[in-house]
Formats: structure tokens, C-alpha cells, sequence
């Protein structure tokens, strides 16, 4: 199902005439209205219908079809409108699943081509904030993106301290865990980092306006959205590296662990082997001096428990026991 907005201009603003830069509303809208409207409008329709847009009719099928389907977030700027995509990872599913759509945007019109239903969300809870700022579709678009990245910086807070969790779990050894979780961490950050690299990237394509569509205050505000892609790329980067930390310290503790076995196994070799010695040597198919002698046996055992108590005292003071 097709959904439709109008960019309304609020009443108190209504009055000063038509033109850019007034403040507005993106109120829903029926199809027939979308039509008859001469404010900007904002719709949202299947892929399918998207790739036979005739407003893009001189670009490729294969290309359009490419940008439906795309796993990137791409713009790109022609001399009348702007072209790109969507992928966004999905919070749900721990950033595994992309909900990708494509968009178009010219003066008059912005429209998605999406069948996961994540841009009509979108733009329901833009339309519930209230006041959007300017009646333009750039400007649309912009608080299209930044509506993304609102929650991201708790989300990444959230993420941050489950790691925190997992670290402390580890050096109190009261929790298996194993490298796959922690490795699940590092891959979550590395995907959402690459998304906001990527929302950056667009950001700064759109500031540059190399059509000079866009107001200064737009380039600005097109300014400030990559730079806050860039610090929630940075602050990615930051856990890609926490959870490499986290992986070395776990094959730290492995190693520890492992080391802590071949210690007790190396002084259990250590202790028997003179007892090992003297059983060889005394148990050999031969009358040796002595042996006929009950006390040599009792002898035998005391040298056997003098061994034992020196080497146990002497890993003692090594603290190796």
C-alpha cells in the first residue's frame, strides 16, 4: 500500500506567501490529494512501481533495479534531481538483516521505492515530531536521515556496555565465554560502522551542492549530519577495536589456562621421575646388593617420601604450587 505526505506549511507561516525556507508540517495525505496539491510531497511505493518511475526514464532499468536492491547507502546528483539508496541495518536482528529502498528527490517530490515498509515507518515518526523546519524536499530528506541516527548513540552506549559485561565475566572466570560471541561483537561494529561511513559520504555529497539547489542553511545542515555520521563511525571504530582487545584477552585466558595444566603436569612429571628411577632400577629382573634385606625397602620408601617432601617444598617457594 502506497503511502502519501505533503509538506504543509503550519498556518501561523501560510500567510507570508509561497517560497522556500517556511516552516511545516508532513501530513498524510490520500493519493487524490497528492495529485491535486501544489506543495511538496513525499510518497512511498513498491520497488516494482519505482522501476518504471517515467521521471527517470533516461536512467537504466538494470541501474534503478540495482539501486532498489542495493546493500549501500549511495546518492548521486544529476542536474535536476538526486538519485540513490538505502541499507540500513536492522536493530532487531542485531544489525544482521538490511532493510534496503531506494530514493528520488527533485523539487517537487520525494519518493521511495521500498517493499520492507522501514521508509513509511520513518516517516511516520517524522510526521509525529511535529515541526520539520522548511517546506523543502531536501530538507525532508535531511531529517529523513538524521531520524536514523537519533537512537544510535544510546544503541551504541547499549552495545558497549554488553562488552563491558562480557570483559568482566572473563577476568572473573565465572562465565564461559566463548570466541564466537565475542567475534559476533566485533562483526555487529564493523557492519554499523561501515553504514555510518557510508551516511557520511552522502551527507557530504549532498553539502557540496553541485547544483546549487540547496540554501545555505541546508548545506550547513547537510554539514552537520556527516560530521555526526563521523562520530558514530569513530565511536564504531572505537568497539571494532574493543572487541579485538576483548578476543585477545580471551585467547589470553585460554593461554593462561592451558599454561596453568602443563605447570601441574610438569611437576607431577617432575616429582615421579626419581620415584620413577628408583622402581626401574630396584625392579629389574636382577639380585642387586641389599635387596634381601627387609629394612633396604623401608629404607627405599623414606628415600622415596624425602624426594617427594623436597620437591613439593621447593615448587612451594617457587609458588608454582
Amino acid at each position: 500500500m502506497n503511502v502519501y505526505y505533503m509538506l504543509d506549511p503550519i498556518e501561523a507561516e501560510k500567510s507570508k506567501g509561497a517560497g522556500k525556507g517556511r516552516r511545516c508540517l508532513l501530513t498524510p495525505i490520500t493519493s487524490e490529494e497528492a495529485v491535486a496539491t501544489k506543495h511538496p510531497i513525499v510518497k512511498v511505493i513498491s520497488s516494482e512501481e519505482f522501476d518504471k518511475l517515467p521521471l527517470i526514464s533516461d536512467l537504466s532499468m538494470d541501474f534503478i533495479r540495482s539501486l532498489v536492491e542495493a546493500e549501500t547507502n549511495y546518492v548521486d546528483e544529476y542536474l535536476d534531481y538526486v538519485i540513490g539508496s538505502f541499507s540500513i541495518p536492522s536493530k532487531k536482528s542485531n544489525l544482521d538483516e538490511l532493510d534496503t529502498f531506494a530514493f528520488y528527490m527533485d523539487e517537487q517530490m520525494l519518493i521511495f521505492g521500498d517493499d520492507t515498509g522501514t521508509a513509511a515507518k520513518n516517516l511516520s515518526d517524522i510526521a509525529d515530531l511535529g515541526v520539520i523546519g522548511t517546506d523543502t524536499t531536501s530538507h525532508c530528506l535531511y531529517v529523513f536521515i538524521k531520524q536514523f541516527l537519533v537512537d544510535d548513540v544510546v544503541y551504541l552506549g547499549k552495545m558497549e556496555d554488553e562488552m563491558e559485561r562480557l570483559e568482566e565475566a572473563m577476568l572473573a572466570h565465572h562465565q564461559d565465554v566463548g570466541s564466537g560471541i565475542i567475534m559476533e561483537y566485533r562483526r555487529r561494529a564493523m557492519r554499523i560502522t561501515s553504514y555510518y561511513n557510508q551516511i557520511g559520504v552522502m551527507a557530504d555529497i549532498l553539502a557540496d551542492n553541485e547544483n546549487k539547489e540547496l540554501d545555505h542553511e541546508q548545506v550547513q545542515a547537510y554539514s552537520n549530519l556527516a560530521n555526526y555520521a563521523d562520530h558514530l563511525a569513530a565511536r564504531g571504530e572505537s568497539l571494532e577495536n574493543y572487541g579485538l582487545e576483548l578476543y585477545q584477552l580471551h585467547q589470553t585466558t585460554i593461554d593462561l589456562a592451558q599454561n596453568s595444566i602443563m605447570q601441574t603436569l610438569t611437576i607431577v612429571t617432575v616429582i615421579l621421575a626419581p620415584l620413577t628411577l628408583i622402581t626401574s632400577w630396584f625392579g629389574m629382573n636382577i639380585i642387586l646388593p641389599g635387596t634381601q634385606e627387609p629394612l633396604m625397602w623401608i629404607a627405599l620408601l623414606a628415600t622415596c617420601a624425602v624426594i617427594i617432601a623436597i620437591l613439593v617444598i621447593h615448587f612451594h617457594r617457587r609458588r608454582w604450587l
